[in-house]
């Protein structure tokens, strides 16, 4: 079981398991092995035999891991999981739009829904492809942002709007990306009979690269497109592509050190007042200024140009062939490239700096002698002379042009001039006239020479047919993009409690899915979070309104709460009677008091007012009152004096009866004192006699 696990692990040790086998198959070998053990041997070798034929059928990379997705949800979250070196394949079917940014603003979207999360930071690429090549997967758009190592292969990118005519549908920026075997278009239409109006309505721009650096556009097909391919950053490689009916620029390369190589532009439509080009530069100054800075470095090498397989259509007019206006230009080289058109420049470098333009090949396509198409280095607009040594060499044109000195030279020799900028050797002007004699078949665009001796075997060295180039596949499965759903937010509000006396507080808790900014309004007012709690306070009696509303791309969603608010409940207590008087105890009153007709204030009536000290006897109650001024007992007094009637128990004390004093020895004395009166009446009764 062993070599069967090692066999699931990759090609290298299948083989290896494989030889292992094989060794114990040798005649020495099944000699000293039991037979238990040939049994055994001979069941792993027919499960190896088995392993191989499946690896060798799976079109999954050994090694590598896969991820089949078959929709938006399953794309995100491949994109969210991946780490470097996995190939992510789509199932036929439209996918949207994909976005992928890297840098602070990191973040991924597919048809703008986020995913989420943060885009991987990779250092070994992944590759996302059609899992079907002949039913490719669609992407409405892809934009990378400062994110490096994608690959994107073998998909059809077709925008579902056109949008305006300079939005890109492929947007690369970051370092190390590709975009290969892609099928880029806005329509699936032959747009030969389109006219200018269909062509605005309908076409966007191709590709775009950006920013970053070591970006590389290959074997794509652009179609139906205003601009087709457009660099801004250095060191990218656009390669073996086919830029087929564009109305803009078919290539454009404004940074340095980039190489446009073996790529095929073809079919210009003239739409609006755009100067249409094949290939196009400019240099920009620190400021933005067409002109002020220089582009350094870059080779433009053993491409086509051909205005139009219809010649004569109404639209294919006034393609410039490499068209390079805005300088400095400076250790550029222009050579093995072929421009068929009918144009004044077929290549033309304003402000070039050791500039080399070397085996082209340049023809009026149309033989029109009103246009000497022409190889022209010439001043910087901005009369900056070119400068240093720009050679020009073993190319074919219809016209050699040299500025400054705003000589033409058009003769049947090679022309060598020495100047601030040379035209050297083997450069030869072939007159339209000769163009039969010179070239195999134009009628077909092979523009080989018959016979190389004729012109010393100038031109250029690299042949590509422009006709043997078509439109890739395209996918039969429905590639209207799919119906994104933008889920609408919802949201939970809950308050605790909810009813409070007033100045008291409630907390309110909320929660929210999908919303982006959630507002407080009626008693509750302000922008809120999009989950949290809050304590508010409520100070006013009645029924409060609390409102939440919290908005999303999928719309918004409305919660409300009504907290009741009353005032404070005043717990009176029960009034009970005073325990301290009783009828027929005798008071004195403590303070100057109030006498009224009844024990209740609210309806007693006053009836006089006795001072301080004076006395009396309670004679009835008593009565207990609950108001502003507390629980009050009260009793009927009459009083020794003044006005008799009810008073509040609070105004009076017990009168206390201070009991005599009693001599414990009174009864002996008074005992005494008796036996001496009865003596003295005796004494008196004696006397008497």
């Amino acid at each position: 079981m062993s070599f069967i696990r090692l066999v699931r692990t990759g090609a290298l040790q299948c083989s290896i398991a494989i030889v292992f086998c094989s060794f114990f198959f040798t005649p020495s070998a099944q000699a000293a092995a039991s037979p238990a053990l040939l049994s055994k041997l001979t069941e792993l070798q027919s499960l190896l035999v088995q392993y191989q034929a499946q690896l060798s059928q799976s079109p999954q990379v050994l090694g590598v891991t896969t991820i089949v997705v078959t929709n938006n949800t399953e794309l995100a979250t491949a994109l969210s999981t991946v780490k470097g070196g996995e190939i992510i394949q789509l199932a036929p079917g439209n996918y949207g739009s994909i976005l992928i940014i890297g840098g602070v603003y990191s973040q991924m979207a597919i048809s703008g829904i986020k995913t989420g999360t943060k885009s991987p930071v990779l250092t070994t690429p992944v590759k996302i492809t059609s899992q079907d090549p002949n039913n490719r997967a669609v992407i409405n758009r892809i934009e990378t942002r400062e994110t490096d190592n994608w690959i994107f292969d073998s998909l059809v990118i077709k925008p579902a709007v056109p949008g305006a005519l300079t939005t890109y549908a492929v947007m690369i920026g970051g370092n190390n990306n590709i975009m290969q075997n892609c099928y880029v278009t806005y329509s699936f239409e032959n747009s030969d009979n389109w006219d200018a109006a269909k062509w605005v309505a309908t076409v966007g721009s191709g590709i775009s690269v950006n920013d970053g650096s070591n970006n590389v556009i290959q074997n794509n097909y652009v179609s139906n497109v205003y601009m087709g391919i457009s660099v801004g950053a250095p060191h990218t490689k656009v390669i073996s592509n086919v830029v087929n009916y564009f109305s803009g620029d078919g290539m454009r390369g404004v940074s340095d050190n980039g190489l446009f190589e073996g790529n095929i532009i073809k079919n210009i439509r003239i739409i609006n007042g755009n100067h249409p080009d094949g290939f196009q530069s400019w240099s920009l100054s620190p400021t933005g200024t067409p002109g002020g800075g220089v582009v350094t470095g870059t080779i433009v090498r053993g491409n086509v140009f051909l205005m139009s397989e219809n010649l004569y259509h109404p639209l294919a007019t006034g393609m410039q062939g490499i068209g390079m206006f805005y300088g400095n230009y400076k250790d550029w080289v222009i050579e093995d490239n072929v421009v068929m058109t009918e144009a004044y420049h077929g290549i033309a470098v304003y402000g070039a700096i050791n500039v080399k333009v070397d085996h082209n090949t340049v023809i009026n396509i149309r033989k029109n002698p009103t246009y000497k198409t022409w190889i022209s280095i010439a001043a910087h607009k901005g009369a900056t002379t070119s400068a240093g040594v720009n050679t020009v060499t073993n190319n074919l044109s219809s016209l050699l042009s040299l500025v400054p000195g705003a000589t033409e030279y058009n003769a049947t020799t090679s022309v060598s001039i020495q100047t601030a900028t040379s035209f050297s050797g083997n450069n030869f002007v072939v007159p339209v006239a000769n163009y039969g004699a010179v070239y195999s078949d134009l009628s077909t665009f092979n523009s080989r020479l018959q016979s190389l001796s004729t012109y010393n075997n100038a031109g250029s060295r690299i042949f590509i047919d422009p006709r043997a180039t078509t439109a890739p596949t395209i996918p039969t499965t429905p590639v209207t993009p799919p119906v994104v759903t933008t889920p609408a937010p919802t949201l939970t509000l809950g308050s605790q409690p909810t009813t409070v006396v007033t100045g008291g507080t409630v907390t309110l808790t909320w929660s929210s899915t999908d919303a982006t900014a959630c507002t407080g309004s009626g008693d509750w007012t302000g922008s809120k979070s999009t989950s949290g709690s809050e304590i508010v306070t409520l100070t006013t009696i009645g029924t409060k309104t609390l409102t939440l509303v919290c908005t999303g791309t999928g719309g918004s969603v409305t919660k409300t709460l009504s907290i009741v608010v009353t005032a404070p409940i005043v717990t009176v207590p029960v009034p009970t009677a005073s325990t301290t008087y009783k009828i027929g105890d005798r008071v004195t009153m403590i303070k100057n008091v109030n006498v009224r007709t009844t024990g209740l204030l609210s309806t007693a009536t006053l009836i006089g007012v006795n001072a301080s000290g004076s006395q009396g006897v309670l004679v009835a109650g008593p009565t207990v009152t609950s108001d502003r001024y507390g629980v009050i007992t009260w009793f009927n007094v009459n009083f020794d004096s003044g006005f008799d009637g009810w008073v509040g128990a609070d105004n009076y004390k017990l009168v206390t009866t201070v009991p005599p004093v009693v001599n414990p020895r009174k009864a002996q004395i008074d005992q005494i004192r008796s036996m001496i009166a009865l003596l003295q009446q005796m004494l008196a009764r004696l006397l008497a006699e």
